[in-house]
């Protein structure tokens, strides 16, 4: 035992740096691991809040719109029912919504669906910020006006006044930029779906010429649920399939 120890220490002494190079190497590594570790904890939180303040679920699901507008409630009430029946969930609201494309904002079209809202709706409440990012706490819109998602501004280099033009089933609709908003949900820069919000009248504009609206789902789970988020969405897969109709879940 004693010739071990011997040969050991001997070791030390000859690699003396190279083993307190991989010390300082180990501890380096672990620095940067609570680092992230710490990073991603504490946005995840701060987002979740968000979300929470916001009126949004713990899950969405997005359900669009078809022709045939009492088909479209009929599914969707029948979805509603069926996730209000699963485990661990404590209500699901029914959001009205609109699903449209950017056909033009500052010379770009946009490569993807955008969800469009009351700006106020019962249902969800944002904070919206002027050009200065100063918060509105009373902001009324106009007829024709639009807050857009904060990103906007790096994405698109949009300024209040500019001009977005959006299209649904071929009809187009022009709006004015009026102020911005922070989207926990949807609101990096690096998502390609978006959401706009409108006043209620133009809202109710689309749905006279259209005849129907897509819907989003929020499901809210009990504050007591024991599930995890990966327990919880399958129960919620379990319990929603409905022939026909497909639907999305975000967390």
């Amino acid at each position: 035992m004693r010739e071990i120890l011997t040969i050991i220490r001997g070791n030390f002494r000859k690699n003396k740096g190279a083993y307190i190079s991989i010390l300082i190497l180990m501890f380096v590594v672990s620095i940067s691991l609570t680092t992230v570790f710490g990073v991603y904890l504490n946005t995840k939180r701060y987002d979740e809040e968000l979300i929470e303040n916001a009126g949004f679920g713990h899950f969405v699901a997005f359900l669009r719109q078809s022709s045939d507008e009492e088909d479209d409630k009929m599914l969707c009430e029948e979805l509603a029912e069926k996730l209000q029946t699963c485990k661990d969930v404590e209500r699901v609201d029914q959001i009205p919504a609109y699903y449209m494309n950017i056909t033009d904002l500052n010379g770009h079209q946009g490569n993807s669906t955008v969800t469009m809202l009351d700006y106020q709706s019962e249902y969800v409440h944002y904070d919206i910020y002027d050009e200065h990012a100063k918060k509105i706490t009373n902001i009324k819109l106009e007829k024709g006006d639009i807050i857009v998602p904060v990103c906007f501004q790096s994405v698109y280099d949009v300024k209040i006044g500019d001009i977005i033009t959006l299209v649904y089933l071929e009809e187009q609709y022009s709006y004015r930029i009026a102020a911005y908003f922070e989207d926990p949900y949807m609101g990096s820069s690096l998502m390609g779906v978006k959401t706009l919000l409108i006043t209620e009248e133009d809202f109710n504009e689309v749905e006279k010429k259209t005849g129907s609206h897509g819907n989003i789902l929020s499901i809210v789970r009990d504050k007591n649920s024991k599930m995890n988020d990966v327990q919880f969405e399958g129960e919620l897969n379990r319990k929603t399939s409905v022939s026909g109709y497909s639907w999305i879940t975000f967390t």
